[in-house]
């Protein structure tokens, strides 16, 4: 059921933003899009359990996405999924100052999520995917998160 609500909610963002699949266009079919999303989120869940600080999971992230390159799976929708999947979890270290219960070096996380923050907004750029909408194709909490894309928005532009 819940599968089914994103699904409706991927295909109006896609139609509203004008990134949906139109004839003769080579983008994929909302479906697939939602598959990439998907998998990125998963890939990003998947770096979170083998990581053990906020520099490695970042690291985990960026490895990630090159081997998905190097295999020709790294479509902009999944990383779409493990960029901003990767920014919200990292946020969330920042301002908690806990990792796996685990104390992060702020500076060090920082430094992280503000790379992935980046990371997440070029991808939703890339899908004309508009920002304040990011949240409902991953199903997350669209408070929270835009909330944190505002904050690290701030921190970027500001320089760190």
């Amino acid at each position: 059921m819940v599968r089914e609500i994103l699904g409706v909610c991927l295909i109006v963002i896609l139609s509203v933003t004008g990134a949906g699949t139109a004839a003769g266009d080579d983008r994929p079919a909302p479906s697939a899009v939602q598959s990439d999303i998907e998998r990125g989120a998963k890939a990003a869940a998947d770096c979170e359990a083998m990581t053990w600080s906020t520099e490695d999971y970042s690291s985990c992230i960026d490895h990630a996405v090159g081997r998905a390159m190097d295999n020709g799976a790294a479509s902009m929708p999944f990383q779409l999924g493990i960029y901003c999947s990767a920014f919200l979890k990292l946020a969330r270290a920042h301002r908690t100052r806990i990792w796996k219960q685990y104390q992060v070096d702020r500076d060090s996380a920082k430094v992280a999520t503000v790379d992935q923050y980046s990371s997440c907004v070029f991808s939703a750029h890339s899908l004309r995917l508009k920002v304040d909408r990011i949240c409902t194709p991953l199903g997350l909490a669209c408070a929270e998160f835009n909330d944190e894309l505002r904050h690290w928005g701030h921190i970027r532009r500001t320089g760190m």
